[in-house]
């Protein structure tokens, strides 16, 4: 019976955490999977109970050093691998039901993420694994953008106008918190994260396919595509941003 309630603690642990993890943009997630992969490769080795709480005992103590460090959220990139890795061993551990449901999990998202379990099985190195799963996430970004700043051309000129000034105010308050987009890129990921989360909420308040919702979505994508080092998508977005914006101060 102990066990049981066990099991169901360490699989809600984990889908709290995962959960928190796949809010986040594909760029956070990415370095997340990429620790989560290289250690379920050893995982995969383990033939003794001795050496999971080997590795279970090591993720605990890197989780509680990331909590020391001030990680407060579970997405947080130095708080989620640990975390997602302990809920694995100690499933291992504690019963087998909920483990090929966590291990499972874990391979799908870091695949979809670009990121194998077993490297021999594409011709592709980790790095370039890694390069393309950027890339990938890189284009879906861009294909929001696009559609996007396609959808708000047919509400016309006058909405295009409006969204401007939104795009003006977005930019005033990134230039207010950061000073500008490249400190933004260099800032803490949970700086990021709480500037992105509070355009979209206006975006959400505004409507999100009226003028200003639209607007404050194209600037957030922007801001991500940046993060991601994609500088030249980088440029042609604060270009096509800088049309919208002169277009309000010239109205």
């Amino acid at each position: 019976m102990f066990g049981l309630f066990k099991s169901r603690v360490v699989k809600k642990s984990f889908e709290s955490t995962l959960r928190a993890v796949l809010s986040r943009p594909r760029y956070l997630q990415m370095p997340i999977a990429m620790q989560v992969i290289d250690e379920l490769r050893a995982f995969q080795n383990c033939t003794t109970r001795e050496s999971i709480q080997v590795l279970s005992l090591g993720a605990k103590d890197r989780r509680h050093a990331a909590v020391r460090s001030g990680a407060t959220d579970e997405g947080d990139s130095r708080y989620a691998p640990h975390a997602l890795l302990e809920s694995l061993y100690l499933a291992a551990l504690v019963e087998q039901e909920s483990l090929p449901h966590i291990q499972g999990t874990l391979i799908r998202w870091a695949s979809d993420l670009g990121f194998t379990l077993n490297p021999s099985q594409t011709n592709q190195s980790t790095a370039s694994s890694s390069e393309t799963a950027y890339a990938q996430a890189v284009e879906e970004y861009a294909a929001i953008f696009d559609s996007t700043l396609s959808l708000l051309q047919t509400h016309g000129e006058l909405a295009q106008v409006e969204a401007g000034k939104h795009i003006n105010i977005a930019n005033s308050a990134l230039l207010a918190k950061f000073g500008n987009a490249a400190q933004f890129k260099s800032s803490s990921e949970e700086a990021q994260l709480k500037f992105l989360k509070s355009l979209a909420s206006v975006s959400e308040k505004l409507g999100a396919k009226s003028p200003g919702g639209l607007a404050y979505l194209l600037f957030a994508t922007w801001l991500t595509v940046l993060c991601t080092g994609n500088q030249q998508y980088g440029r042609i977005y604060e270009d096509k941003l800088a049309v919208l914006s002169k277009s309000a101060l010239s109205a």
